[in-house]
């Protein structure tokens, strides 16, 4: 929804950026609107030719009577259609360059908030126009599919194998070919008309699941290990949950919400390694924190331990630093493995362990640590990665040492 703030940003960039500025703004705008409706476009083109119909301004017509005269207005119209969605790609494509310069252009002369508030203004606008062509597609698609009947002729794939897929058959048949296309209209129309496999569950097993859905009493959900679904009560995953957070060595309660800052905090770091060249202005991009979800926490029941404790879990999905987080685990992910104390598997610990030898005065003893992840040193762990990064040839060649410990460090730090 539109804020009021929103409302004055066309005079704001005016005012304090000059007519080109708001110009630009414009355009941009006009741009990811075009940009929705030729995706709209483009999907009802496709849609068409999966189910052999062609839009009103693609049907021909003739005089010329025959069999013939059918095939070679079906072949033109076919060919019509593929050279439209031809050149609806090319028109996204022109489009999507000029989305880019333009943003660029923008990017270089706004401030940062200024820029997020365009950004999301273009997002808005682009997002109400694909919603509105949405709607207009699906009903001119559902009056032409009631208007136009299906022509169908009979696919040679007799001589194929009954486990050959669809697209298999369409491979051999030429993927842009009429038998194709027609062998594509004729499956969908099957599945149309198919009637779902019976249901797996008997009536009042279903009747049971949906009740369970509908209890505001518990809580459903799986296990730690096991692939196992536990049922609790919600007021003991709560109290469960509760004792978790109530752990002052590993969590402490804030006196406000400290998202804004770790993000502006972020982005002072990622502008600084654009400024000193270490990322490119698309990385820039791509690690830019454009949600501000906050991470969200849950437990999952260990069940295979005495009272059923559970494992804390802390999403980042959505938050600030989860684009960067993704980045330096690409940058990280060679040095899984590379020490001689790393375990692949359970295969892995039994082939080891065979080969160990015992004394009679010996004995093996294993460990579990408790609040693992929490308990990590991130001082010690950063060190042994600075080390890692900067003395293994492998990972230096694959990744930038500077730039992964600089981000790492302001993630952990977040």
């Amino acid at each position: 929804m539109s804020t009021p703030q929103q409302f004055k940003l066309p005079k704001r960039l005016e005012s304090e950026f000059g007519r080109m500025a708001l110009k630009n703004f414009r355009s941009l705008e006009f741009m990811e609107r075009k940009l929705a409706r030729f995706r709209n476009h483009l999907h009802f083109t496709m849609h068409c030719k999966h189910h052999g119909l062609y839009p009103p301004s693609l049907s021909l017509k003739t005089a010329v009577k025959g069999p013939h005269a059918q095939r070679i207005i079906q072949n033109t119209q076919h060919l019509l259609l593929n050279e439209r969605i031809r050149q609806i790609y090319y028109t996204i494509n022109v489009t999507k360059q000029r989305i880019s310069d333009l943003d660029e252009s923008l990017f270089t002369c706004l401030p940062v908030d200024v820029y997020t508030d365009v950004k999301n203004w273009v997002t808005h606008a682009s997002e109400a126009e694909f919603s509105k062509c949405c709607s207009r597609q699906k009903d001119k698609f559902s009056r032409l599919e009631s208007k136009q009947k299906l022509s169908r002729s009979d696919v040679p794939v007799s001589q194929m194998s009954d486990d050959a897929t669809v697209e298999t058959a369409c491979h051999l048949l030429g993927n842009t070919s009429n038998k194709a296309a027609e062998l594509r209209s004729d499956c969908v129309q099957v599945l149309k008309q198919s009637k779902p496999p019976p249901s797996n569950i008997s009536k009042e097993e279903r009747a049971a699941l949906r009740e369970l859905k509908e209890d505001k009493d518990i809580t459903i959900l799986p296990a730690d290990k096991g692939r196992a679904t536990v049922i609790l009560n919600k007021t003991d995953y709560q109290d469960k949950a509760n004792d978790l957070l109530n752990d002052t060595n590993t969590y402490k309660p804030l006196k406000r919400d400290p998202t804004s800052m770790y993000r502006n905090q972020l982005i002072e770091v990622l502008q600084s390694l654009r400024d000193e060249g270490v990322i490119n202005v698309i990385t820039y991009r791509q690690l830019y924190p454009t949600s501000s979800d906050t991470p969200k926490f849950y437990g999952l029941p260990k069940v295979h331990k005495d009272a059923c404790p559970l494992r804390p879990i802390v999403s980042s999905c959505g938050s600030i630093t989860y684009n960067t987080a993704k980045f330096i685990s690409k940058i990280l992910s060679p040095l899984v493995g590379s020490t001689p104390r790393h375990l692949k598997n359970s295969e892995d610990l039994v082939t080891k362990l065979s080969a160990i030898k015992l004394a009679d005065n010996e004995s093996l003893i294993s460990y579990d640590v408790s609040a693992l992840f929490t308990s990590v040193p991130v001082d010690e762990s950063l060190f042994i990665k600075r080390v890692t990064l900067t003395t293994s040839l492998s990972i230096s060649t694959l990744c930038i040492p500077q730039l992964s410990l600089r981000l790492s460090e302001r993630t952990i730090s977040v």
